[in-house]
């Protein structure tokens, strides 16, 4: 929709699929703040909301998923008689202006993030006061141009940023520039290419910021299936960084890219940067029942790229097997009979403290596997954070996993159930206090039924509980939440 709006003849020709729909959940909770001594409260939410989706071009694809939550809360102590507005949104789009060359690409999110680690876990339904809205944005126009044989070229600009709620964070608005060129097909075996990215960002009440990186990059093919690769280049940054810190400096890896199948791949690597050594690993597997992923990066990065790189997946069953999506209302293109199964949420990120750059080193990695009607899914979590402005290079950690189980008891019924573990490390120097070192367990058992093609309901209990190196920051909470959602 975002693209579209701005080619009206294109998004005049465009088929839409539309969906209205509205929800309703009622929560009864024996901890409304997640504290050491909160009160219960009865909770109700109502969320009206639509789905978008272009269908029938090839030059333009756009989605949009949008939904208002209203609650309102009854009891909780101190935080009793208070209510919220909260905005949901996903909306995705991308444009053919020129065939084959020119292409326009844009987004925009809205979601309720984490603004500390330490603070409460729960969502937005409840009244913690640890969650706070964060928007983001991206409009990307970008050349493509084949050089016959010999090489093709990409020219990109992207202007994006990150608004916060409440001066949670500083709003940030950035700009990027990025243009690479690699090898065409006359070079056979042979792999080349040759990179450059800018990326300017400003920051309100931060210094400026800017991301400079040019290189090049080798490869050859020993087999149509494993390909050796390497890279060297200069990192020229300009970052506020604590005396003695490196911002720039040169950079190498050197990998391999094993392709053993359609369904299979692997790419691995290992390096130097200005910050030291450098990892990077990307598996990916699918069957016909079970679809399995792992990941690990790491760079320095600002709280808005961490937010733009922490969206949730979906898991879908279709009759071709099983997909992940970044959709949970309309499945994967070209796929049938589609059924969701799960959803596997990124590890939460937190605001923290706003304290600027960060390297960043995070490992992600999950399955989800389907035999008959029991579907188990889990997904493992790891990210380290370096402050780069701080003495010393103070850290933040959180790690855990998450497994999940889905049983059809009938055409309309499934069972689920969620088990969770999240540990938490904070750096005392970031807070001015002792370390903290938190563990947050969850587990959820509940049904949904679907009563009519566009009406479901479900039921599910949790109970959340925290055990911290703070005694005073430890809690308990149960609750029980009753939701209805139908679709028009």
């Amino acid at each position: 929709m975002l693209v579209s709006a701005l080619l009206p003849g294109a998004a005049m020709a465009l088929d839409w699929q539309i969906e209205p729909a509205i929800g309703a959940t009622t929560i009864l909770t024996d901890n409304a703040t997640q504290t050491k001594n909160g009160d219960g409260a009865f909770i109700v939410t109502v969320t009206p909301g639509i789905a978008v989706k272009s269908k029938g071009s090839r030059r333009v694809q756009a989605s949009l998923d949008y939904g208002l939550s209203a609650t309102e809360r009854i009891g909780g102590g101190g935080t009793s008689d208070s209510d919220d507005l909260n905005h949901r949104l996903n909306a995705t789009g991308k444009a053919e202006v020129a065939e084959d060359l020119l292409f326009i690409e844009g987004s925009a999110n809205i979601t309720q993030a984490l603004t500390s680690l330490l603070g409460a876990p729960g969502d937005s339904s409840l009244d913690t006061g640890n969650r706070s809205t964060v928007g983001t944005y991206s409009l990307s126009p970008f050349l493509t141009k084949r050089f016959g044989t010999f090489g093709d070229g990409v020219l990109r600009f992207t202007q994006s940023g990150a608004i916060f709620e409440q001066n949670t964070g500083g709003d940030i608005a950035s700009s990027a520039l990025l243009a690479n060129f690699t090898s065409g097909s006359r070079f056979n075996d042979l792999l080349w290419g040759l990179n450059y990215s800018l990326r300017d960002a400003s920051t309100d009440g931060r210094q400026d910021t800017q991301f400079e990186s040019y290189g090049a990059t080798l490869g050859y093919a020993l087999t149509r299936k494993f390909r050796l690769r390497g890279s060297f280049g200069y990192d020229n940054n300009d970052y506020p960084a604590t005396a003695g810190t490196k911002t720039d400096g040169e950079y190498w890896t050197a990998g391999f890219d094993w392709s053993p199948s359609r369904r299979t791949s692997l790419e691995a690597s290992f390096g130097k940067r200005y910050y030291g050594d450098n990892y990077a690993l990307k598996f990916r597997h699918k069957m016909n029942r079970s679809v399995w992923h792992l990941q690990y990066d790491e760079g320095a990065s600002d709280i808005e790229q961490q937010i733009r790189n922490t969206a949730n997946l979906y898991a879908w069953q279709c009759t071709e097997g099983i997909f992940l999506h970044f959709s949970n209302v309309f499945p994967p293109e070209g796929r049938t009979e589609c059924v969701l199964l799960a959803v596997l949420p990124p590890n939460s990120i937190a605001l923290g403290t706003d304290q600027g750059i960060s390297i960043n080193k995070t490992l992600r990695g999950g399955m989800t596997w389907t035999e008959r009607r029991i579907t188990w899914s889990i997904d493992l979590f790891d990210t380290t954070r370096a402050y780069q402005e701080l003495a010393g290079l103070p850290e933040d950690r959180t790690r855990g996993f998450q497994a999940g189980f889905n049983y059809k008891a009938a055409p309309h019924t499934s069972i689920n159930a969620l088990l969770g573990l999240t540990n938490n490390q904070v750096d005392g120097s970031l807070i001015a206090a002792s370390n903290r070192d938190d563990d947050i367990y969850t587990l959820s058992v509940g049904v949904t039924h679907q009563f009519q093609p566009d009406l479901n309901g479900s039921l599910v209990f949790r109970h959340q509980q925290r055990e911290s190196s703070d005694s005073a920051q430890e809690f308990s909470e149960n609750s029980l939440s009753a939701t209805v959602t139908m679709r028009f």
